[in-house]
């Protein structure tokens, strides 16, 4: 249940920031005529590019970074982003037919590319820290789940351990009770029985009743004052 809500959380946090993202341009455009085709083309399109790279690292080439399978990694990433700057001036070119293209009216075409490929690059760096970060939070839960499984592994050893030495220590008690106050002999073998069943087949239980807990001590007290 808790893994769902995390799931659920994670998808509403990924889509509300794309929603403001996609939103952006509009709120810097209110109260101005506003250019949608341009909108369109600089930045919708360029985000497109930005959410393809992100979720293809996020949940596929980014795996391979820690599975020590860097080559793969660095590979397709550089192929991919290659791949999405070739189409980005290909679709540019097909809703831009008429753009000047001398050197004075706009970028030359090298450096138009090597911007987009670094910012083609921080969604991948983003998909990098996230990952990472899951890991290690992934990392820390397992490492407390192991400690929490060790620290009941020991306490059940430690069960183990004191069972039989109380038995035998109570037992023992009642015997020595027996020749002069065999009523409370018999008291305490009932008080005994009872604190066995409650070893035998309360401890595993996750939660029991306060009542239970006070009469199991109440019964252990009797037992071992007999000894006193």
């Amino acid at each position: 249940m808790i893994n769902l809500k995390n799931k659920n959380l994670e998808i509403s946090l990924h889509l509300l920031i794309w929603l403001v993202l996609f939103f952006l341009p509009a709120a810097f455009t209110i109260g101005s005529e506003t250019d949608w085709s341009a909108i369109f083309r600089h930045f919708w399109l360029q985000l497109f590019f930005l959410a393809i790279i992100f979720y293809l690292n996020y949940f596929i080439i980014v795996k391979w970074l820690f599975e020590n399978k860097k080559l793969w990694f660095f590979a397709s990433n550089f192929l991919l982003l290659i791949l999405l700057i070739f189409v980005k001036s290909q679709i540019f070119e097909l809703l831009e037919p008429d753009r000047p293209k001398m050197l004075g009216k706009r970028p030359p075409d090298g450096m138009r590319y090597f911007f987009d490929f670094l910012i083609y690059l921080i969604p991948v760096a983003f998909s990098i820290a996230i990952n990472a970060s899951k890991k290690m939070q992934k990392a820390e839960e397992m490492k407390i789940e192991a400690d929490n499984m060790k620290l009941q592994s020991e306490l059940q050893h430690l069960k183990y351990q004191l069972q039989p030495h109380f038995f035998f220590n109570a037992l023992n008690n009642i015997y020595s009770l027996i020749d002069f106050d065999s009523e409370k002999a018999k008291q305490s073998v009932n008080s005994l029985s009872k604190l066995m069943r409650h070893l035998l087949y309360k401890t595993d239980v996750d939660k029991i009743s306060l009542s239970e807990e006070i009469d199991f001590l109440s019964k252990y007290i009797d037992l071992m004052s007999i000894a006193s």
